[in-house]
């Protein structure tokens, strides 16, 4: 899943997968503050996915993330409820600001499969995408980044810049 809305600054990282035969759960996000007019924000700079087996009952099996980078902290996970997991997103992003300051994607929102939304509690910058959803029977199970290396004292770092959701077939 695309969310279609993404900037182009920087690489792709690896595709990373949950463990087979579990599923993401819940997720966190690392997001810089606003660092003032003549600050260089960065704002959402990684995305953490927890994955959970159907028939564990242990809250997570595993952590997976594609590429981070190095400014904010790590938000509090967002976590579905019993038994569900995450079957949607919609990614946040500043469209591109030409000579002032840009930061690409903001924040993140997830749908679990039992039709809660999950803010990831980044910054309220730019449009938030359409929805884009797993189908029937799927979750989501993996994800790669793109995200902008450090350009230096004199740069202009956006940090994460566009992210892919995969979806599983679900077997119980």
């Amino acid at each position: 899943m695309d969310p279609g809305n993404g900037l182009d600054f920087g690489d792709w990282g690896p595709y990373e997968q949950c463990p087979s035969g579990t599923y993401v759960h819940a997720f966190q996000i690392r997001v810089e503050e606003p660092l003032g007019l003549l600050g260089d924000d960065t704002a959402l700079n990684g995305i953490r996915l927890y994955c959970q087996s159907p028939n564990s009952a242990a809250l997570v099996t595993a952590s997976i993330t594609s590429s981070v980078q190095c400014w904010g902290t790590w938000r509090e996970v967002q976590w579905c409820g019993a038994g569900e997991f995450l079957v949607g997103m919609a990614l946040r992003v500043e469209e591109y600001q030409g000579m002032a300051d840009d930061t690409a994607a903001t924040d993140l929102v997830m749908l679990c499969d039992g039709g809660t939304s999950l803010e990831g509690g980044g910054i309220c910058w730019g449009a938030l995408s359409v929805w884009h959803t797993c189908p029937p029977d799927f979750a989501i199970c993996g994800l790669k980044t793109r995200v902008e290396q450090n350009a230096g004292l004199m740069g202009d770092n956006s940090a994460l810049n566009n992210v892919i959701m995969y979806c599983c077939k679900v077997t119980p």
